[in-house]
């Protein structure tokens, strides 16, 4: 199954925290496999940070479960570095999950080991594991163990499972040991092979994938032993069966909600009805457009209409199906890149799974499917959802597929917002170069086709002017980043409002770089096809709209050192006429949960299902609240969640929580604090026992889109002009 001629380790670190430039390796664990997957070896050590030991945030104990102790006599790098020597030379393979953190910290503070190279299971996860809810570690491996118990449909698959048992990592003992390097290690090493497992198996059903597994600048060609099978046959896959929708089928009540009787761009109040209510009447609709103020909305919304078994939901975005004609022309390639390879792997995945459309999620897989996409018309669904701003995108659009669907637009109090943030929706130039390097990808992928197949006349040309435009694009965004700095520097600020860019002294030579291209645009007209052409022009026309206007520039930092520039236009409307006008093409009912004003759809009297506490900013009096409600009797199991409108508010709650000890009578979990929103949910959902949840309210709101029941909220310092909004949001949208 893997080359003998190399040995693969499982590499994991803890640490004091995420930057490797300030933080220090705390535990390291080293598992070594043999070539049929079986354990041979393995190395774990504690490591002594250089930095005081009470001198770490509580976080780094509340993760990891290690104690000062514990810490005070392990040994120093120095020490350790001579003791993992043995698994470090020219064929080794590392492998881990979401490598480049772990690869950071090895090149820093173990900067002697030498390996072949590194496999990263996170990239390999994106190619064999479709439409996961997150790639995080614990996510995935949570996700593919619910579809092991799925016998149904993964019969004669490979399944993780066996690899879990093999190395002592079963479901019901797993999930309160991540964030320990041994057991992130292992199961590191599951899902590695278990992808190699699959992918024998995919060899093994379809035998020309193996000539594409062979490929030089695939990894697999280095670390995979394909099965021996008969490949002499033409390269050719079947083509993914776009799964059409069915009609929406949901049995009426006599209390429905019939659109036909309600005013076009009049606002109605809803904050009466439950949600779940109102969304089965409007479900027994056609040609509906759902609109939402945000995501989490959205994804509570899904949720109540999957409760009624309504399937065939659409969202506003292109269905990822491929043209067969041109995705042959590529499969005939005679030399292919390690992510094209991933790519043909990731399809026939998809084949053998029955997915009728694509799941896309990184860079390359873009550029590949640019040159292959079907351009045929879209599939039109029965009823769709979107956001506020997806929304705005298709009205903006006069081509858009949705002109004789109705919508419903909920949170009519947000429009103001919402618009304004399409209007003023950043800048994004590395967006852009992404999309020039998806031209200059497939007019690269052309001509090496056309080499390919000699026998053809015209010689199709990658475009010098595309290059150009590309390079000059580079310089553009590298003289726009130096002179943003120079704004930044003796400042702790990290948002500022700047007069037009375009024309100012402050950047001279970002408007040399933007006049030039202003004039090259055209240049490359009639070396890019008509819709890529139409793309890139909309990209180009809104930066020189974002740098003629006066701007805002907000310094985005990431890690715990660098840091990145995003620019917007200070756009602003008022008007409520302006914003009707936007709906010209459309029958809209607008929706409030908020103003009691508005017409009302229903009489009901509101209610209340959880309890919300108001503790305005009274800190001690939370913290004394939470105490004796998880201490006074250690045998009820209660959850709640603690509003927190700051992410320092946040971190002084946790701090207190864990101070007091009270995480150790519940599963404690804090938004952007303990780990990202995923993993959080994620701990959420498996924890049957007490949890606090600690953070704003679009996190209660994903906590609910994802079923996860609260006994109460805790409302903690909301205050300012929305506060009652956020409350009346809080009611309609969690209490489903």
């Amino acid at each position: 199954m893997l080359n003998k001629e190399y040995r693969y380790i499982g590499l994991d670190f803890e640490t004091t925290w995420l930057d490797p430039f300030k933080d220090e390796p705390i535990q390291i664990w080293i598992v070594e496999l043999d070539a049929d997957g079986k354990i041979i070896d393995q190395f774990q050590s504690l490591i002594k940070p250089s930095k005081k030991t009470d001198e770490l945030k509580h976080i780094v104990w509340f993760i990891t479960g290690f104690s000062i102790s514990d810490l005070e006599h392990a040994p120093l790098v120095d020490q350790v570095e001579p003791q993992i020597s043995k698994f470090f030379d020219k064929h080794t393979v590392v492998i881990w999950h979401n490598a480049q953190f772990d690869l950071d910290f090895l090149k820093r503070y173990f900067p002697s080991m030498t390996y072949a190279f590194a496999v990263d299971t996170f990239q390999f996860s994106q190619t064999f594991v479709h439409y996961a809810p997150s790639y995080a570690l614990e996510v995935l491996i949570q996700h593919l163990q619910e579809k092991d118990s799925a016998p149904a449909n993964w019969t004669n698959r490979a399944s993780l499972s066996p690899w879990l048992e093999s190395y002592w990592l079963a479901m019901s003992s797993s999930k309160d040991s991540f964030h320990d390097a041994l057991y992130d290690t292992k199961h590191s090493l599951a899902l590695y092979m278990y992808f190699i497992s699959t992918l024998s198996q995919l060899c093994q059903k379809y035998p020309n994938l193996v000539q594409f597994v062979k490929q030089d600048a695939s990894i697999f060609s280095k670390i995979f032993v394909p099965p021996i099978l008969d490949v002499s046959s033409p390269i050719k896959f079947l083509a993914l069966e776009k799964i059409f929708p069915s009609k929406t089928s949901v049995k009426s009540k006599k209390t429905d909600l019939q659109l036909a009787g309600l005013e076009h761009a009049k606002k109605y109040y809803v904050g009466n009805i439950y949600i779940k209510d109102l969304l089965h009447s409007l479900a027994s609709q056609k040609h509906l457009i759902l609109s939402f103020s945000n995501l989490q909305k959205l994804e509570i919304a899904k949720e109540i209409l999957h409760q009624f078994w309504i399937k065939n939901l659409w969202f506003i975005k292109e269905d990822q199906t491929i043209n067969e004609k041109k995705f042959q022309q590529f499969l005939n390639k005679k030399v292919f890149s390690h992510e094209e390879v991933l790519f043909v792997i990731k399809y026939v995945s998809h084949l053998d799974r029955g997915y009728g459309t694509l799941d896309l999620n990184n860079k390359f897989d873009y550029q590949i499917y640019s040159f292959i996409k079907d351009s045929r018309e879209q599939v039109k669904y029965p009823l769709v959802l979107a956001t506020h701003s997806s929304l705005f995108s298709i009205l903006d659009n006069e081509l858009h597929a949705y002109k004789d669907y109705a919508v419903c637009f909920f949170d009519v109090e947000q429009r103001y917002k919402s618009y304004n943030f399409f209007l003023s929706r950043p800048c994004d130039l590395y967006y852009t170069l992404n999309l020039l390097e998806t031209l200059l990808y497939k007019q690269w992928l052309k001509y090496q086709l056309w080499i390919d197949n000699s026998n053809k006349k015209s010689s199709p040309t990658i475009s010098t002017k595309l290059q150009d435009f590309y390079q000059y694009f580079q310089i553009l965004i590298w003289e726009l980043s130096i002179e943003t700095k120079k704004l930044f520097t003796d400042t702790s600020k990290t948002y500022i409002q700047h007069d037009p860019i375009l024309g100012h002294s402050d950047f001279y030579k970002t408007t040399l770089c933007l006049n030039k291209m202003s004039g090259c645009l055209e240049w490359i007209k009639d070396d890019i096809e008509e819709s890529d052409f139409v793309e890139l022009s909309r990209q180009i026309a809104h930066m020189f709209n974002v740098f003629d206007s006066v701007v805002n520039i907000n310094k985005k930092i990431y890690g715990q050192s660098d840091f990145y520039f995003v620019y917007s236009e200070n756009a602003k409307f008022t008007s409520w006429p302006e914003f009707v006008d936007l709906f010209t093409s459309s029958t809209t009912y607008f929706f409030s949960n908020t103003n009691k004003q508005c017409a009302k759809l229903s009489e009901n009297e509101e209610k209340t299902v959880v309890p919300m506490l108001p503790f305005d900013e009274k800190f001690d009096k939370l913290i004394d609240y939470l105490s004796t409600s998880f201490f006074e009797d250690s045998s009820i199991k209660k959850s709640v969640f603690v509003v927190s409108t700051q992410k320092e508010q946040s971190k002084k709650i946790f701090e207190e929580i864990y101070q007091k000890r009270i995480h150790e009578r519940a599963l404690l979990l804090v938004e952007n604090i303990t780990w990202g929103v995923w993993k959080n949910i994620f701990k959420a959902k498996q924890e049957k026992g007490s949890k606090i949840l600690i953070g704003w309210y679009s996190f209660l709101l994903y906590a609910y889109a994802n079923k996860i029941p609260l006994d109460e909220i805790l409302i903690f310092n909301v205050n300012g002009p929305s506060k009652q909004q956020i409350l009346d949001d809080i009611r309609w949208y969690a209490f489903t």
